[in-house]
């Protein structure tokens, strides 16, 4: 592609930034810089991976799934399912209005889930979803889906349920795997404030760059690294700090005790009053952090080498625009 832009004379190109998110205590974001959108850039840097993907409905994904030789297992994004369904409410407010029903029914039962272990989410999954799955399939196979039209808003978001049912059904028997890739897609918010910041990327070696700078402040920002340490000087108390540093109190700039004398007085020729010369504020200590051991190999995992891949059971990639 760049040697094309360049036989062009073109003066710059559109890059890519990948995002993936590992799940689980360990897990970490990963940033990864590719000056296409071609599959090329996640099929290399997963090709050492073995687990589920969970993505949009990327096409690329299709290509990258059927060279995995079954390493992967393609899980589908509820979010991007809804949003086609919620988009075709203006056009289709009964049927949108059934199916967001459902959806909404989903998202309780994910919200009864937070913060259980894997194995309570997929026995509440497996009670409470499946059947709502079921319901949702059973109004797809009906006579109210055909009778939609394909190029209608709602026929767009059929077509994507029946085309990504399989990935979209691969929470249910799995607990461990999240019902969209929300997280994943708000990392993207991250590249598109620094976009806005620096415009231009520079070069591709800049590209690289700044994938690893992003994949080191993301995963710190993921496990509040980067608060500790104000966190810790706004609890101590100024009175503390003046004490242990020996901070020098200011002198009064009250009136001089005697304004008759010259020697003592502010006006005329005498000297004004001064304050005294404090010394440079000491700085805070900062506390020791103990960092998760993958952050150690970000840089390895980002830059194109031949050995880079997630290192999680379950990756979430998306892309976006540098």
């Amino acid at each position: 592609m760049l040697g094309a832009a360049r036989a062009e004379n073109k003066p710059h190109v559109s890059a890519r930034m990948w995002a993936y998110r590992s799940l689980g205590p360990e897990g970490v974001n990963v940033f990864d810089f590719t000056v296409s959108r071609h599959r090329d850039g996640p099929q290399d840097f997963l090709k050492n991976y073995s687990g589920t993907l969970l993505g949009d409905c990327y096409t690329g994904f299709e290509s990258i799934m059927l060279a995995s030789d079954d390493r992967l297992v393609r899980a589908a994004c509820h979010a991007h399912a809804r949003r086609y369904v919620y988009e075709a409410r203006e056009y289709h407010p009964l049927e949108a209005a059934q199916l967001l029903a459902w959806y909404r029914q989903l998202y309780d039962v994910e919200d009864q889930a937070r913060g259980k272990c894997p194995e309570e989410i997929l026995a509440l999954r497996r009670k409470l979803s499946v059947p709502i799955m079921d319901q949702l399939r059973l109004w797809l196979d009906g006579d109210a889906a055909r009778k939609v039209l394909p190029k209608s808003r709602l026929g767009e978001a059929v077509r994507y349920l029946n085309n990504q049912w399989e990935a979209l059904t691969v929470f249910l028997g799995d607990g461990r795997v999240p019902i969209d890739n929300n997280d994943t897609e708000q990392l993207m918010k991250q590249v598109a404030t620094g976009r806005k910041n620096w415009l231009f990327i520079g070069s591709v070696e800049a590209g690289y760059r700044a994938a690893i700078l992003l994949t080191i402040v993301s995963t710190a920002h993921r496990y509040h690294l980067g608060h500790l340490a104000v966190r810790e000087r706004r609890a101590r108390p100024p009175a503390a700090w003046r004490a242990r540093s020996g901070h020098a109190t200011r002198r009064p700039l009250g009136p001089s005790p005697s304004r008759g004398d010259p020697s003592t007085s502010r006006r005329g020729n005498s000297l004004p009053c001064r304050r005294q010369s404090h010394p440079p504020r000491p700085s805070s200590p900062v506390p020791a952090i103990t960092l998760p051991p993958e952050i150690e190999l970000l840089a390895l995992a980002t830059r194109p080498s031949p050995v880079r891949g997630a290192r999680s059971p379950i990756c979430s990639p998306t892309r976006g625009l540098v």
